[in-house]
């Protein structure tokens, strides 16, 4: 290692080394300075903002986000973690780098305590105003532990922009196209209105079946030593509100309210809980109470941390070298007949229909084969409802029965290519020729299939517009799907169409692919984050 080499490793600092190092400082009276963000593209600016920031302190720590927590559109980050942080290193201004497993700055100020938190002169208007709650809450987070918030007086320069003028993002060629469309047709000021005002006035109702998921981390270690039993190790457990609960989460985060129509089976595990800890205040369930009846509860056994660290010669704790992504190994369901959670929506919904639906901007109908939804209640409720967005899904205790073909006189129909051949008969063959047989069966005004690493395609009278996929880095597709019913019903209740739409649908499926399970909702701020980036 020459001396260039061994003064860029000096900087570098794991949680415990930088927290070490912070307080020596310290101890010699120093005032410490923290700068965050991905860095992945290091310009003049990023110099600028650095020398601005050293002058101001006697130590600058720049703690820079991990991969997998960068959502800033299909590509990105350009360079890994580990390359960012070895840019940032040889940078003359720069004493400490900091490599933040985690989407925010909160962990990185929390672990720093700056005296000093700089950000960009990009976010002098946004601070004026308190308009971006992330930099509020970043704010808070500084202020608690003493420090203030500086904002640098440099020129504004931006990684997203060189990196789009100058092409280095190793992107399709038709993703490319699809964004120099995107920049041709719409603007950043476009979609913040779209997002800020429209979508913020909307009044959505959700119906559909609720599903408890729970998540089982382990780690196989072999099989047990009397039968070809895996044998594992527990690692953790994880509730989360999924089927329509997610859904009315993700609406939740853009429309101004939203009422969730699902059921509530009387036998369940912390559902009351689980519930309250999730729904946002906005968001209002309507119980349809199923008497001795259970909610929908998937358990979900997922394998990581392997190899695992009981092999010869691996240090206790020792998880170098293993696979840390979480495969899924087994599932286990509780569920009804769903009879009784049918009978039950007849009664307390059909008969005496909430008002919230008529009154909506739009209604989101997910019947997830579990039995609560089917064509009785929709023949009943569709002549009252206003725009109703449809999505069937198939899974293992309902294939090939769950079609779509169930119903018939939706504005939008949202399912995945699976759905859409199977609701055809249509195992093989081109894509393109599933619209003209299944539109005419659903009676559809719109109709919308979701191809995974194939994009979307938007089918309409005018034809079929195909949509790439604008996910690059896949942590779990569960739910991308949900995200897109829900942005694409945002966008028609706004009566939004066109290429703003499109963007806005594949940016949610492309997020929604970067979170566990259901654990998160889509925000408006990863949202604006990841289109800004592309605008």
């Amino acid at each position: 290692m020459n001396a260039i080499s061994r003064r860029r490793a000096a900087k570098r600092f794991d949680a415990a080394g930088l927290q070490a190092y912070l307080a020596a400082r310290r101890a010699q009276g120093a005032r410490i300075g923290l700068c965050h963000g991905c860095f992945d593209l290091v310009h003049p600016g990023h110099l600028a903002h650095f020398a601005a920031a050293r002058a101001e302190v006697d130590c600058l720590v720049v703690s820079l986000t991990a991969d997998a927590f960068i959502a800033k559109g299909p590509g990105r980050p350009l360079f890994d973690a580990e390359t960012r942080a070895g840019f940032l290193a040889a940078l003359e201004p720069v004493d400490a780098v900091f490599i933040a497993a985690e989407a925010t700055a909160i962990g990185a100020i929390a672990l720093v305590r700056p005296d000093c938190y700089f950000k960009g002169p990009d976010y002098a208007a946004a601070l004026a105003g308190e308009a971006d709650a992330a930099l509020a809450s970043e704010r808070a987070a500084v202020e608690t532990h003493g420090g203030r918030l500086v904002i640098t007086d440099t020129e504004k320069h931006s990684s997203s922009a060189l990196m789009r003028s100058f092409r280095l993002l190793d992107l399709p060629p038709e993703t490319h196209a699809f964004l120099d469309r995107v920049r041709r047709e719409t603007s950043r000021d476009e979609i913040e209105e779209i997002i800020g005002d429209r979508f913020a006035a909307l009044s959505v109702g959700v119906c559909g079946d609720v599903i408890v998921d729970e998540y089982l981390s382990c780690t196989p270690v072999g099989t047990t030593s009397k039968s070809p039993a895996i044998s594992a190790l527990w690692r953790g457990t994880e509730l989360m509100a999924g089927g329509a609960a997610a859904i009315a989460r993700h609406v939740g985060a853009f429309a101004r309210e939203v009422t969730l129509i699902a059921q509530r089976g009387e036998r369940n595990w912390r559902f009351d809980a689980l519930m309250a800890e999730s729904l946002p205040a906005n968001v209002r369930a309507d119980w349809v109470v199923v008497p001795d009846g259970t909610t929908p509860h998937k358990i979900r056994y997922l394998a990581s941390g392997y190899p695992n660290v009981l092999n010869p010669g691996a240090p206790p704790g020792d998880r170098a070298g293993t696979d840390e992504r979480p495969q899924k190994l087994f599932e286990l369901a509780h569920l009804d007949d769903g009879a009784a959670a049918a009978r039950a929506f007849m009664v307390q919904v059909v008969d005496r229909p909430p008002a919230a639906l008529a009154h909506a901007d739009a209604v989101i109908w997910a019947d997830f084969g579990h039995g609560l939804l089917g064509p009785e209640a929709w023949a009943a409720l569709r002549p009252a409802l206003p725009f109703v967005a449809l999505n069937v899904q198939t899974n293992s205790t309902n294939f090939g029965f769950n079609l779509v073909t169930r119903y018939r006189g939706a504005d939008l129909v949202c399912i995945d290519e699976l759905e859409a051949r199977l609701a055809v008969g249509c195992r093989e063959g081109e894509f393109a020729a599933l619209w003209p047989v299944l539109g005419a069966r659903l009676g559809c005004r719109e109709l919308v299939v979701t191809r995974g690493r194939h994009g979307l395609g938007l089918g309409e009278a005018g034809g079929v517009t195909a949509v790439p996929a604008l996910a690059t880095r896949i942590v779990d597709p569960v739910g991308a799907g949900d995200a897109v019913l829900a942005m694409l019903t945002l966008c028609r209740a706004a009566r939004l169409r066109g290429i703003a739409a499109a963007l806005l649908a594949a940016a949610a499926g492309a997020i929604a692919c970067t979170i566990v399970g259901n654990r998160e909702a889509l925000s408006r701020a990863a949202l604006l984050r990841f289109v800004r980036a592309i605008l």
